[in-house]
């Protein structure tokens, strides 16, 4: 009988050591932060992609009959306006850095990078590093530098410096005979 009786304590006893060794969490429920909802141009059929910097937003907007463009909106004012467009392009997948937007613009022939200086509203968007025929997206910035995909160059990053600060990063992407991609460095 005795024989019996010590593997069930020596089960019973690993048993426990294992409930024992989980660990509970409990949930720390936080009230919602205090702010305001802000609704930004919500009268498109399509707005995206926002991106925030300080009191300014930007963002692509697309009416029922219209192509894309990018707009800007600043948060102090509560105003939004339009980066100039001759709509006869798609302009969109923006980000902003101070009172720079960039953004892409893409037409029948390319896909180029655009920026655009939101404290000047008469200047024109300029686009940056221009080259015929290219395919460029993504764009990003921050600091003094641009940044993109460019499909035309492997592997698929670029960067353009927009002040001081120098900063190069060479990425090529080209496109096989079979539609792959073929990166070499």
């Amino acid at each position: 009988m005795r024989i019996v009786l010590i593997p069930l304590v020596v089960i019973v006893g690993l048993f426990t050591l294992q409930v024992s060794a989980q660990i509970f969490v409990v949930p720390n429920i936080q009230t919602t932060p205090q702010g305001t909802l802000i609704n930004i141009n919500k009268g498109g059929l399509s707005s995206g992609n926002p991106h925030v910097s300080g009191d300014l937003v930007c963002y692509a907007y697309q009416k029922a009959t219209a192509l894309s463009t990018i707009h800007y909106f600043n948060l102090q004012t509560m105003a939004d306006a339009v980066v100039s467009n001759n709509n006869m392009v798609i302009d969109r997948q923006c980000d902003v850095s101070g009172s720079a937007v960039v953004f892409n613009r893409a037409s029948d022939t390319s896909s180029a990078i655009f920026t655009f200086d939101t404290a000047n509203s008469a200047a024109q968007p300029l686009q940056i590093a221009a080259q015929a025929n290219s395919e460029r997206d993504a764009p990003n910035i921050g600091d003094h530098t641009i940044v993109w995909v460019d499909w035309g160059t492997c592997p698929p990053v670029a960067s353009f410096p927009i002040g001081r600060l120098l900063l190069m990063i060479a990425v090529v992407v080209q496109r096989s005979i079979s539609g792959h991609l073929d990166c070499q460095i």
